[in-house]
């Protein structure tokens, strides 16, 4: 060494052969000729080359002189950055160079060279990747170590290479980046804060973005410095978490970020730093407190993270954060619940206890994101979620709020559709949610209108498979627009648009082969009825006209599947006739307007054909006699809160209150009427009275309600009632049947079922005279009404009477035309003859005319 220091004390240059002298009188092309040659003659020398290293030591000093590190043209530069990086390979581990300032200025020139790898398209890109290639193999930058300025030098070459890697560079280009930056980290005394922040500025999720190539080369550079960098990571978080010293960096405001990503990219960066996490979890601060919550819940939930087997204190703290007294904390554990689940199934008997109390928060926010955590993982995969966790969600149909039902009727809807009508899971995972089913229709029987909205909706959206285009409009639908809104969609979601899937499901049934088969329109009947009995057991927003004008709507198209078959369609509307008539049978309101126009699945029905008026009705005359009037049964499961079908604001009227209420009057002339042989039966505590009805007899027993008709009477007064009981007055039977018809064709079916006027209570007056009308009296308070007893065989048969008190008179009306007439006897005389006398009682006169029948014995 110290004959070359010799010969750079003589200050004369040697170039290679064929080289002459490169100096600033030359033009720039010339000058870039003897350079290539100058760098060819570097690039085969070796370490081992003593003589050569003598005797070019003086051209590598004057190649690092301003001229060439300031030259403008940056071809010049490049060449000359070339044959520096080879004459620190060549002459390591010593430099030629010795002033700081000089090294400095050369490894300022080779880092700004280095921006020239940005561009890989350019003619230069293979130089300067060799220049990369040689200082990071022959570690150049470990030589500035021992210079004052190094932090500068070393930041410069980190902030250049992150600036310049782009997803051009092939993954040598990334290695050699790698592996010059590592050499720093690991061989050097320490690590500045401005150079790690150079460093963790990548992992910011702003920065992160905009260059996905720096982060996978700060990501690979802290993988493989681990170790020797970590002490520096932990001394940052230390003065930003415990100390506050949030100066030391302009990453302090982002130190929760970064410590999730340093985290994600190797967690014994953070060996010393999780325990401060824990400190910060019991923070009085809020924020605080919820941005280390936020933190966790992403390293706990992470896919591959240990973090909970690691750390179990950090993990046992984390949970207890589920019972924090501020709401955002409570609701961001909440829904980390999802995730932990989903990602680590083992941590889920962790999760319940603490999940079952969060189902009863006082916030409905927090109840409502308990079941969405619960519905997700178990959409996921229904093994993720236990029994316990899913009665959290079946117990939140019944929540306070309507938002945290509707979501728990929601979610259990779309398990129950996934798990069981779609068979994913197999027949565990069906049996496992197979009381969802029943869960969802008792809800259709909540008090709230709301809740009855929701089922139908569910029903509608899960539990019937609605294709493209079928129920309702179509089966994709949006099941979340606001609540404003649900009025207005609620007909296209009903589960009345079960009855068109039932009806063609009928009309295919293999076993109805004979259009006109009576039995088989018998058991189509029956299981219509079994579907209608429990959707028209509530009449709300006029449904069974709704499901009337379906019907209508089915019976003007044909079968979707067989259009042109006429058998097939002759079926549909037969079918379609069944349900119709029990519609009616069953309903008072299917006349009404529809509320809205019912649309139909277009996969069974074709569109009505507008010029297509199908009134004919298809069944036999025989099947009428199978549809008997009658509302429908209650509900099995709920019975209790079925409501009985009426229209609204009609008083509902059961069997015993129409007995109660209808006239003991004939609407018709003809005495044969079936009414005529009504018999109602009067108790008391003192008397037991069966009365005839017949429209000869125009007084009615006392009692709460009094007949709207009354008879003529002939010219004979009535004698006076006995005790409060009331004569009959008697009545020429060709004027009482003339009267009779006259009455029967002026009163009306709704005259008949309409109730009677009510009857004064108390002693009866005389009977009036026979030319004049006398009102009939009501039956008594609380009786009620007999069966009809057979009608009489002989006409001349007679009747008999017991009285507790006193004796009535007897008399006989002749029959008249052949049409039977009804006779008042004693109790004890029997007689077949057409006539009887009147006779006295206690001494009072009888009465010239003959006498009205009187009450007959039940």
């Amino acid at each position: 060494m110290a004959h070359s220091k010799s010969r750079a004390a003589d200050g004369k240059i040697t170039y290679p052969p064929g080289v002459k002298e490169i100096s600033s009188n030359i033009s720039k092309e010339e000058m870039v000729r003897r350079l290539k040659m100058v760098v060819k003659t570097f690039m085969d020398m070796d370490q081992d080359s003593e003589e050569e290293k003598e005797l070019y030591l003086n051209l590598a000093l004057h190649l690092a002189s301003d001229f060439f590190l300031k030259h403008p043209d940056k071809d010049v530069r490049l060449l000359v950055a070339c044959c520096l990086a080879d004459i620190f390979r060549i002459y390591a581990p010593e430099a030629p160079y010795t002033s700081p300032d000089k090294l400095k200025d050369i490894f300022m020139f080779i880092t700004r060279q280095l921006k020239g790898l940005e561009d890989t398209k350019s003619a230069q890109f293979n130089r300067y990747f060799y220049l990369l290639e040689n200082i990071a193999w022959v570690k150049s930058y470990n030589i500035c170590f021992e210079l004052e300025d190094s932090n500068e030098i070393f930041t410069q070459l980190y902030r250049t290479l992150f600036q310049v890697i782009n997803n051009g560079h092939n993954q040598k280009v990334h290695m050699h980046m790698v592996d010059l930056m590592s050499s720093i980290v690991c061989e050097g005394d320490s690590v500045s804060q401005e150079l790690l922040d150079t460093v963790l500025v990548n992992l910011v999720p702003a920065h992160k973005n905009l260059n996905k190539q720096a982060y996978d080369l700060a990501k690979a550079l802290l993988k493989r410095t681990a170790q020797a960098i970590e002490p520096y990571i932990t001394n940052f978080f230390n003065l930003v978490l415990m100390l506050g010293k949030t100066s030391v960096s302009d990453l302090s405001e982002h130190v929760f970020d970064l410590i999730l990503e340093l985290y994600n990219i190797d967690s014994h960066l953070l060996l010393s730093v999780l325990p401060q996490l824990e400190f910060k979890l019991k923070s009085n601060d809020n924020d605080e407190r919820l941005q280390v919550v936020k933190l966790l819940a992403k390293m706990f939930g992470a896919k591959d993270s240990e973090l909970a087997a690691q750390n179990k204190p950090l993990w046992q703290c984390y949970l207890g954060r589920f019972n924090d007294i501020h709401v955002p904390i409570r609701l961001e554990c909440v829904k980390f619940a999802s995730h932990c689940l989903m990602n680590h199934p083992d941590l889920a008997k962790d999760l319940t206890e603490f999940l079952k109390v969060r189902s009863h928060d006082p916030e409905e926010a927090i109840r409502h994101d308990v079941i969405v955590s619960i519905v997700t993982a178990a959409k996921k995969d229904l093994t993720l979620v236990n029994d316990a966790l899913l009665n959290f969600v079946k117990e939140r149909t019944l929540d306070k709020r309507w938002r945290v039902r509707k979501e728990a009727m929601m979610g259990l809807a779309q398990i129950y559709k996934k798990y069981s009508l779609q068979g994913e899971g197999g027949k565990e995972a069906a049996n496992q949610i197979s009381w969802i089913k029943d869960k969802l229709l008792h809800i259709y029987y909540q008090n709230s209108i709301d809740d009855r909205w929701r089922g139908r909706r569910r029903r509608g959206e899960r539990l019937v498979e609605y294709k493209d285009g079928e129920g309702g409009g179509g089966g994709e639908r949006d099941w979340e627009e606001e609540e404003g809104r649900e009025t207005e969609k609620l007909f296209s979601l009903l589960p009345e648009y079960v009855v068109p899937y039932a009806i063609h499901l009928l009309v295919h049934d293999p076993d109805y082969i004979k259009v006109q088969d009576i039995e088989q329109l018998k058991d189509i009947k029956e299981s219509l009825w079994f579907i209608l009995e429990i959707i028209m057991s509530k009449n709300e927003n006029n449904s069974h006209a709704f499901i009337r004008k379906m019907v209508e709507n089915i019976k003007q198209t044909k079968d979707a599947q067989a259009p042109t078959d006429v058998k097939i369609n002759e079926k549909l509307y037969t079918v379609c006739d069944v349900a119709m008539n029990i519609i009616i049978s069953k309903s008072t309101t299917y006349s009404l307007e529809s509320p809205k126009d019912p649309v139909l699945p277009t996969r069974y029905f074709t569109k009505p054909d507008k010029n297509f008026s199908n009134t004919k009705n298809y069944l036999p005359p025989e099947m009428k006699s199978f549809f008997t009037p009658g509302k429908p049964k209650a509900a099995n499961v709920l019975g209790a809160v079925n409501k009985p079908l009426a229209s609204a604001g009609k008083p509902i009227q059961s069997k015993a209150s129409r007995m109660e209420t209808a006239s003991n009057e004939d609407s018709t002339s003809n005495p044969s009427s079936p009414q005529l042989d009504t018999t109602v039966s009067l108790q008391s505590n003192s008397s037991s009275l069966t009365i005839r009805p017949s429209l000869q007899d125009s007084d009615k027993p006392r009692g709460r309600k009094r007949g709207a008709a009354s008879s003529n009477l002939d010219d004979n007064p009535s004698p006076k009632p006995k005790r409060g009981r009331k004569k009959a007055a008697a009545v020429d039977p060709e004027d009482q049947w003339g009267e009779e018809s006259r009455l029967g064709d002026a009163q009306t079916e709704d005259e008949q079922n309409s109730p009677p006027k009510k009857g004064r209570r108390g002693r009866s007056t005389k009977a009036a005279p026979a030319n004049q009308e006398t009102p009939a009296k009501g039956r008594g308070r609380g009786r009620k009404k007999a069966t009809p007893p057979p009608e009489e065989e002989d006409e001349g048969g007679e009747e008999e009477e017991e009285e507790e008190e006193e004796e009535e008179e007897n008399m006989e009306l002749k029959t008249k035309g052949g049409r039977p007439a009804r006779a008042a006897r004693r109790s004890t005389q029997s007689s077949e003859s057409a006539e009887s006398t009147p006779v006295k009682k206690r001494g009072r006169p009888a009465k010239a005319a003959a006498q009205p029948a009187k009450k007959q014995p039940a």
